[in-house]
């Protein structure tokens, strides 16, 4: 089924738990709602809506059904909910990024960007690299304004099975380094 607008809110709902407790398990709610559930409800040229998602169906299945059951993508619905919930949703994805502490700075989702942030009394810039999900490297660069030890946290994703994590180009071992999904590299910066 995957309503988008319960795809929206079931984000809405997993990044308040992430804000409580800074566990993977709610960020990978995010990542799927938002890849399978969210994006999918709107085309390409932004112009045409699922209500319900389907992930595969045949065209014919849906013919004469209400709007909101249609096989193909829509330019608008009796009652329109979805269009304005993902007007609203999608400037909103870069909040869904990162997160940051007292003296910590969380990557919670992957894309190529650009932020600043405070971290403690540390200005920090980062720099994301990457075509993720299509390709799982991604390239982080940090700037800090000062040099300052913080810790630097992580998501490594559930599904990922092979995660490698290197630091200049010096490998490091995930191993007791992860912890609730997120490794964690703690370091003057």
């Amino acid at each position: 089924y995957a309503e988008t607008c319960a795809s929206i809110a079931l984000v809405f709902f997993a990044h308040r738990l992430l804000q409580i407790d800074a566990d993977g398990e709610y960020a990978d709610v995010i990542e799927r709602a938002m890849f399978n559930g969210i994006l999918g409800g709107v085309s390409l040229g932004g112009d045409r809506f699922y209500y319900a998602n389907p992930l595969a169906v045949h065209p014919r299945a849906s013919e004469g059904a209400a709007d909101f059951l249609s096989a193909t993508r829509v330019q608008w619905f009796t009652c329109a909910c979805c269009p304005p919930n993902l007007a609203r949703f999608i400037p909103q994805i870069p909040g869904y990024l990162y997160s940051t502490g007292p003296r910590e700075l969380l990557v919670h989702q992957y894309a190529s960007n650009r932020a600043e942030f405070t971290v403690g009394t540390c200005d920090v810039a980062i720099r994301q690299e990457t075509a993720y999900p299509w390709d799982g490297r991604i390239s982080i660069t940090i700037n800090p304004s000062t040099v300052q030890k913080w810790r630097l946290a992580l998501r490594i994703p559930s599904w990922c099975k092979r995660a490698r994590l290197k630091v200049n180009d010096k490998a490091l071992a995930l191993g007791d380094r992860v912890v609730k999904g997120y490794a964690a590299i703690e370091r003057r910066w």
